[in-house]
């Protein structure tokens, strides 16, 4: 959130704010230097709206990532303080004998029944055999129209 602010207000603030320390903007006519604000605070909106997806997306994935990747040992050590055996509280409570995903060896699950039995469910499902439910969206067509145009194998709705 701090970020969006920052981007959307700190812009215009700050060419308002180099504007006002520029002698030769002094010497211009008031009403050419407000047309000049006005269009460059509309255009930098414009900037933003299109800017602010893409660039709080990085932030929040790699760019938060960078600055706390120095971190990470010491965040990893306070959070295993916090969650002594890598359970929350609440599985702590409810699953006392449960083991935490981090106790557990992947090569070991990978070489040993947990694959195989993931690649047996895998093999096993009927894929394709279920028939594709589709409904119109509202507003566009309505249901009496739909049904009309829907063969007569497909299933009901």
């Amino acid at each position: 959130m701090t970020w969006v602010i920052t981007l959307w207000i700190g812009g215009p603030a700050l060419m308002i704010w180099a504007l006002g320390e520029m002698q030769f903007v002094a010497e211009l006519p008031a009403l050419l230097v407000g047309v000049f604000i006005i269009f460059f605070i509309l255009a930098w909106f414009a900037f933003a709206v299109w800017a602010t997806p893409i660039t709080t997306n990085w932030l929040m994935s790699t760019g938060m990532g960078f600055v706390l990747k120095p971190f990470e040992k010491a965040i990893n050590k306070r959070l295993d303080k916090t969650l002594e055996d890598g359970c929350s509280e609440f599985n702590r409570i409810h699953w006392p004998s449960a083991l935490s995903w981090r106790d557990l060896d992947l090569e070991a699950w990978k070489n040993g029944e947990g694959w195989n039995e993931v690649h047996r469910r895998q093999e096993n499902y009927p894929w394709g055999e279920r028939t594709c439910k589709l409904t119109p969206q509202l507003g566009k067509i309505s249901m009496e129209e739909y049904r009309k145009q829907r063969p007569e194998s497909a299933w009901p709705i």
